[in-house]
């Protein structure tokens, strides 16, 4: 069972099919365990439709989702996540990012970076912690349990659409 019952609580999974190329085919979801009726999963329709773009869609609309419901930002958002780079982006490099104009360490322009300030904008003010849960191990425990269905919704929405059934 959940034990932050006090804290918004989402999980959250991006999916590509054909990742890196041109025809690539990519989808979220963003569940809520304590409000199902919340839960989003949309298939990306912009022109530059990567993973990672779907990952970072999926904390984008779990944070519109938490501004929507929590205006007065009283509650804190928890995102679990299998997706490493979704985690240490916002628990460890946007932070950096943001004092180094947007570039990288290597002096590069941050990728995804409208996505990313998009995330800023609409969580400021909020508290929101980001952690990371391993994939597909067949454990029951809640956590586990449903980051599988963020993953199969994400990867399902991403196939229909390709198979025309959108």
């Amino acid at each position: 069972m959940d034990p932050n019952v006090e804290a918004f609580v989402a999980f959250c999974d991006g999916s590509a099919l054909r990742n890196g190329r041109a025809d690539c085919t990519a989808a979220y979801a963003a569940l809520f365990p304590h409000n199902q009726a919340w839960n989003e999963v949309e298939v990306l329709r912009d022109t530059y439709a990567t993973s990672n773009r779907a990952e970072y869609s999926a904390a984008l609309a779990v944070m519109k989702r938490a501004a929507v419901v929590d205006p007065g930002r009283s509650r804190p958002v928890i995102i679990f996540t299998d997706s490493e780079l979704l985690v240490n982006t916002m628990e460890n490099f946007i932070n950096k990012w943001l004092r180094n104009g947007w570039t990288t360490a290597n002096g590069g322009p941050v990728k995804n970076r409208d996505l990313l300030e998009d995330i800023l904008h609409v969580a400021t003010g909020r508290v929101m912690m980001f952690r990371h849960v391993r994939a597909h191990t067949g454990r029951q425990e809640w956590e586990y349990s449903w980051n599988d269905k963020a993953d199969c919704m994400a990867r399902e929405a991403a196939r229909n659409w390709d198979d025309g059934y959108y």
